[in-house]
C-alpha cells in the first residue's frame, strides 16, 4: 500500500481521536494490550505508515502489500493483526505489521512526500549524489517516504527519465522536475482514494501495454537492487548513465 492510501486511512479514521481504547485483541506478537485504557491523541500517516498515537505509547501499522482495515465489521474467517474497540467502534486490521513504539524518530515528515513539510532540497542532494538506479531511489523510504512501485512508474514516465538511469547522471533540471512529478501524481492519487474512485484514469504507464505518448510497446523489467517491476517506454524516457 503506498502512501496516499494510508493518508486516505488515516483521515477516515481520524474520528477516533479522543477516544479511549476499551479493548484490544488480534494475532500480532506484541505487547499490543499496553494500548487498552489509553485515550487516542490522534491517528496519522508517515510515508507508508499509519500512526495511532495513544500519548506515551504508539501503534505503528504497515499495511504491506495487501494489507486492509475494517471499520465496524471483520473480514469473514480472517482474524484481525489488531482489533480496536473504542466507544462502540471497532477497527480491524488484517495482513498488516505491528509495532509499538515510545516515541518516533524526529523529522520523519520531511521524508513524507504528502507532507507540507516535505524536504525537496534533501531529495534533490539525494538525487545527485546517489551512485544507484533512479528507480530504486525513488522506493527509499527515508528519502521519498509513501513511494511506492505505482508513484514510481508514473513519476518517472512524466519527468521523461528511464527507471535504469543512474541517479546522479540525471541533470539537475530533470531531478527536480521528477521531485515535482512525485509529489503531484502523489496528491492526485491521495485525491482519487479521497473521493473513492479507481486509479487507472490517472495511470499513464504503470501497466500498459502501448505507450500514451507515442504508441511503442511499453517494457517490463524487474532491476536494481529492489528488483521491482518497472513499465516504462524506451522511446520517451531518457536513459542517463
Amino acid at each position: 500500500m503506498e502512501g496516499p492510501s494510508v493518508w486516505a486511512i488515516a483521515e477516515r479514521l481520524s474520528f477516533l481521536k479522543g477516544l479511549k481504547i476499551e479493548g484490544v485483541s488480534g494475532n500480532a506478537k506484541v505487547p499490543k494490550e499496553e494500548l487498552s485504557g489509553r485515550v487516542i491523541k490522534g491517528v496519522y500517516p508517515l510515508g507508508k505508515r499509519l500512526i495511532i498515537d495513544a500519548g506515551d505509547i504508539k501503534a505503528v501499522i504497515h499495511f504491506l502489500m495487501y494489507g486492509s482495515y475494517r471499520i465496524d465489521e471483520r473480514k469473514e474467517g480472517q482474524v484481525p493483526r489488531l482489533s480496536l474497540r473504542a466507544n462502540h467502534h471497532e477497527i480491524n486490521f488484517y495482513n498488516t505489521s505491528l509495532r509499538l513504539v515510545g516515541e518516533l524518530p524526529e523529522g520523519l515528515a520531511r521524508s513524507d512526500v504528502l507532507s507540507p513539510s516535505f524536504d525537496r532540497e534533501k531529495a534533490l542532494r539525494a538525487l545527485l549524489s546517489c551512485e544507484g538506479e533512479v528507480a530504486d531511489l525513488l522506493l527509499d523510504q527515508e528519502v521519498f517516504g509513501g513511494v511506492g512501485n505505482i508513484i514510481k512508474n508514473e513519476a518517472l514516465f512524466l519527468a521523461g527519465i528511464h527507471p535504469q538511469s543512474l541517479s546522479r547522471a540525471i541533470p539537475p533540471h530533470k531531478a527536480e522536475e521528477l521531485i515535482r512529478h512525485t509529489v503531484v501524481f502523489s496528491q492526485a492519487f491521495l485525491q482519487r482514494r479521497r473521493e473513492g474512485k479507481r486509479l487507472r484514469p490517472i495511470l499513464s504507464i504503470y501497466r500498459a501495454s502501448v505507450c500514451p505518448s507515442c504508441g511503442s510497446k511499453v517494457s517490463r523489467k524487474r532491476h536494481g537492487v529492489r528488483r521491482r517491476m518497472s513499465f516504462f517506454c524506451q522511446e520517451c524516457q531518457v536513459l542517463y548513465k
